[in-house]
């Protein structure tokens, strides 16, 4: 499903890298739909056992220095049925953990590219019970 979303400068940054590395390994100029698409297939089996609040408590070493540079980008992807079903499986783990009544779609993926990064990359334990 063609959804639009406003992103902030970290994920950005991070689905640039994304595309970087995929190109660096696989010789393929992926689209940020194929990656986001992709990570959330990856990570989905994990969904319930990441303690959210970590992850959103955490920033990346690809989040800007200040407030100024958090510029919003806006975007298209095409995703897949399967993975708007997870990304709806994030928005009600992050309502639950975080005790709130509403949680963007924009926000879930923000949180589910932070979540890889520092998993896959960082090497940061973003599990519940660490």
């Amino acid at each position: 499903m063609r959804r639009k979303f406003k992103l902030r400068k970290e994920s950005e940054e991070l689905l640039k890298f994304y595309k970087k590395l995929y190109y660096d390994i696989e010789g393929y100029n992926a689209s940020y739909t194929f990656i986001v698409n992709k990570i959330v297939e990856e990570l989905s089996p994990e969904f319930t056992k990441i303690d959210w609040i970590f992850v959103k408590n955490t920033k990346s070493n690809k989040a800007p220095k200040n407030d100024k540079e958090d510029t919003i980008y806006d975007t298209t992807l095409n995703l897949t049925n399967s993975t708007e079903a997870n990304i709806n499986i994030v928005q009600k783990q992050v309502k639950e953990q975080f005790k709130i009544s509403r949680v963007h779609m924009a926000f879930a993926v923000k949180m589910i590219l932070r979540a890889y990064y520092l998993k896959n990359i960082q090497k940061i334990n973003i599990y519940k019970n660490k």
